[in-house]
């Protein structure tokens, strides 16, 4: 049975989750919206675990949350079926590994009924969730996505990124405008690609400016073993700068390029003395070989 005109539609894309999902879910059943306010669209991405079963029970349990499959294997594509199958004038995105805090859907729909002038994408801060306590070297510095504890409109550059895919909403006319996620970018399955989510952003920044940054809009997202190691962390930034340096149209022979050569160079004289006056040296080490693949990926890009 649906609800009677949610204003907000949130959208979670799985792709053989089945073992966060439920967390994910049950995040959004215990919402402090009321329910007949916003729904619920899980979107199957051809899972072949338990996902299907799974989503049908909350489907069952709870009236607002729908189940669609998308036969198309993409991150983007699900995306895409998702705001199309909304009824919803919002449309918030989360991923299948994350939780949303309580007031998510609350302050999400107040952003966009009271800010003034009106956003056309809010999002907020993304915050760590681990079911296993991490080394002592790691660092929730690592995984946190936040633009800070200032409320308000982002700036150049900070616009241009917008925000991060597990925790974003869009109105879904600025969607229809600008066609919504490339299908060439972004997830296929198990394997890791980036970008859709920037060059969205990037398309709609052209024209419309007014991204709506809240740090008490809240998502915990699941940190996975694999993610608790460096050689994972280098990689990630590494593929992150790489695909926003070539979203934003810089190359190997632009000045971004020769900008980024010169703070390598910087990085590697004033690294050593950092170090060594670091109270945590793993930490600040990993930190820092991290800040130094975001370099390298902008400046191979």
């Amino acid at each position: 049975m649906l609800t009677p005109e949610p204003k907000i539609s949130v959208i979670v894309c799985t792709y053989n989750r089945e073992d966060l999902l439920g967390y994910s879910l049950q995040s959004l059943a215990e919402q402090t919206l009321d329910n007949s306010l916003y729904e619920v669209l899980v979107i199957n991405n051809n899972s072949t675990d338990g996902t299907q079963e799974l989503t049908e029970e909350f489907a069952g349990w709870h009236e607002n949350f729908r189940v669609i499959n998308e036969p198309k294997q993409g991150l983007s594509h699900a995306r895409n079926r998702g705001w199309k199958e909304a009824r919803g004038e919002y449309i918030a995105y989360m991923d299948d590994d994350a939780k949303a805090a309580p007031e998510w859907c609350e302050k999400i729909l107040h952003s966009f009924r009271t800010v003034e002038p009106k956003p056309v994408a809010v999002g907020g801060k993304i915050l760590p969730w681990y079911r296993v306590e991490p080394p002592q070297w790691f660092s929730d510095e690592l995984e946190i996505r936040s633009w800070g504890e200032d409320i308000g409109y982002l700036q150049p550059p900070r616009r241009n990124f917008g925000f991060s895919g597990s925790n974003m909403a869009f109105t879904k006319d600025i969607l229809g405008n600008y066609g919504g996620f490339s299908t060439q970018l972004g997830m296929v399955g198990g394997k890791m690609r980036f970008g859709e989510e920037l060059d969205l952003f990037l398309r709609i920044a052209d024209r419309q400016k007014l991204y709506w940054y809240d740090p008490n809009i809240i998502v915990y997202h699941f940190v996975p073993k694999r993610n608790i190691s460096i050689i994972y962390q280098i990689k990630r930034a590494f593929l992150s700068a790489r695909t926003r340096s070539k979203a934003e149209g810089n190359n190997f022979f632009s000045v971004k390029s020769v900008e980024s050569f010169y703070d390598i160079l910087k990085f590697i004289i004033r690294t050593p003395i950092i170090l060594i006056s670091s109270d945590n040296l793993k930490m600040t080490f990993v930190l820092k070989i991290k800040q130094l693949a975001s370099l390298t990926g902008r400046f191979f890009s």
